[in-house]
């Protein structure tokens, strides 16, 4: 038995198999391309805006009385309502 009898002898695989394993790839392949343009985004923002570096600690900040707003401890009044931070 030469290499064209065994040739011969296996199944052709559908076009339709192809064209699923085809379209599949390509969804695949469009929806990495996505994702990283998604992931990028979310790293150029992170860049522009800051990773909270320049933020005040949570421990300089408190509670407005009026609102509830959270305002720097060294606040006289509440930058949201207006009213003055007791201490």
């Amino acid at each position: 038995m030469g290499y064209w009898a065994i040739v011969r002898f296996v199944p052709a695989v559908p076009l339709a198999l192809h064209d699923a394993v085809a379209t599949g790839a390509l969804l695949v392949g469009v929806m990495g391309i996505v994702l990283f343009k998604i992931w990028f985004g979310f790293l150029e923002v992170h860049e522009v805006y800051g990773g909270g570096d320049d933020e005040i600690p949570v421990e300089e900040l408190t509670n407005c009385p009026a609102c509830g707003a959270r305002v720097s401890a060294d606040a006289e009044t509440c930058e949201y309502c207006g009213d003055p931070i007791d201490r």
